[in-house]
């Protein structure tokens, strides 16, 4: 089953979407049977990391790689070729997340501190402090992941009261949805303890977000969560309501979430298999999972894993999704039915993540060690089969995450917070 694990201390840890993935040994292959695929790799990193990807109509595209070093990179081409850019907040920790709404601005978080940029962070005063949300005195917010779609911003984490004696669980969890550029926030609250994984808006009403339900495991301040929910929202974030438990069969999760419109919903699971909605997120159907080599989806077999849908990118009615290890994937039918194609998973077969997308043809999907770009062109069917040596090297810890002295580990979609006890 997909593990999660969160360490938390004084302020909580955003959660690292994304993976760090272990090498696989060299898959065998076997001649194509289709066009080699449209996507290059065209950014290598030097680290295991992982990244959020934004892209533009006009090929404007950013990079925000966060590992034991963090950069953004910037491309004009279509994400052919990156420069480095300079210019970031000083002092930011590993848990720090950015993101673009349009070819010059864009939004980062760090824990509880908000900057935005009007110019491509082009110079040393390119990213300035917001105020963010406003809490009560004494209060503040551990941002946990952040969503961005033109002049709408979200950011999901959790608000903390003055410390004190103990574990310092949030006293809230929520959504805070500013549709002004982040100058007014209005808080759609979610229910108990709940790790926001990811929030999305499709427009400045409809939005969707998942988040961990979050437990007590036993250990001193150590908090568990193995189950996810998804949530929608249809007046702008005001209210964040229930649409799915994800735990429907034993080890199942929710994994990305993305509105085509504002009645039609996607939500992938941790094993390749997909449920719809036609109404909103009132109601779901099962959809046809990703294709495998292995037969239907899920395979019951532990190559399910593989198939784990990290995220979706929806443009001109072309719609992407990226799996665990096995590939990129896109449709041009809403999801009713998918072709794969190789991007930074070839031999030897890693993880990849984010994916964003230019227009129907054209987009780029991350990596823990490079960012592959899909070039104009039809859809291709893949040219190679799924990597199967050393699979099992890949299915330990994905994400490790250290600042100000908390912690936090995703192993296999199970999500662990500690957090340092205050003694009395």
């Amino acid at each position: 089953m997909a593990r999660h694990r969160i360490v938390r201390g004084v302020v909580v840890a955003a959660m690292l979407a994304g993976g760090f993935a272990a090498t696989s040994s060299p898959a065998t292959t076997t001649p194509a049977t289709a066009p080699t695929s449209a996507w290059v790799p065209t950014l290598a990193l030097s680290q295991q990391s992982r990244q959020e990807l934004s892209a533009f109509t006009g090929g404007t595209a950013y990079v925000f790689d966060v590992g034991d070093a963090i950069t953004l990179w910037h491309s004009a081409n279509y994400g052919l070729s990156w420069d480095p850019l300079t210019y970031l907040p000083a002092g930011l920790s590993t848990f720090a997340q950015a993101r673009f709404a349009t070819p010059k601005v864009g939004y980062l978080i760090d824990f509880d501190r908000l900057f935005t940029t009007a110019d491509g962070a082009t110079t040393s005063t390119s990213w300035r402090q917001l105020s963010g949300p406003r809490l009560p005195k004494g209060d503040f917010l551990e941002e946990d992941t952040l969503g961005v779609t033109g002049t709408t911003v979200a950011i999901g984490g959790g608000v903390e009261g003055p410390l004190h004696v103990g574990c310092n669980p949030p006293k809230t969890s929520d959504v805070f949805t500013s549709h002004d550029s982040g100058r007014t926030w209005v808080d759609g609250r979610l229910p108990g303890y709940s790790q926001v994984g990811s929030v999305r808006y499709f427009s400045k009403r409809d939005g969707v977000a998942w988040a961990w339900e979050m437990k007590p495991d036993g250990n001193p301040c150590e908090y568990e969560g193995t189950t996810n929910s998804v949530y929608v929202t249809h007046d702008g974030g005001k209210h964040f309501g229930l649409a799915m438990h994800c735990a429907a069969k034993p080890g199942e999760m929710c994994t990305a979430a993305q509105f085509l419109d504002p009645r039609h919903l996607l939500v992938g699971r941790n094993n390749g298999t997909m449920t719809a909605s036609s109404d909103g997120g009132r109601t779901f159907h099962e959809q046809a999972g990703l294709p495998t080599v292995l037969g239907p989806q899920p395979t019951k077999s532990e190559n399910d894993e593989d198939f784990w849908i990290q995220g979706f990118a929806f443009v001109d009615q072309t719609l992407f999704a990226t799996t665990k290890f096995a590939g990129a994937y896109i449709s041009g039918d809403g999801g009713k039915s998918w072709l794969r194609e190789n991007s930074c998973d070839t031999v030897p077969g890693l993880g990849i993540g984010d994916i964003a997308a230019f227009d129907g043809e054209r987009a780029i999907a991350g990596g823990p060690t490079c960012i592959a770009t899909r070039t104009s062109g039809t859809p291709n069917a893949v040219d190679a089969p799924l990597p199967r040596a050393g699979a099992d090297a890949l299915r330990g810890v994905d994400v490790v995450a250290t600042a100000h002295g908390l912690r936090e580990t995703v192993s296999g979609g199970r999500l662990i917070v500690i957090r340092p006890r205050i003694s009395g």
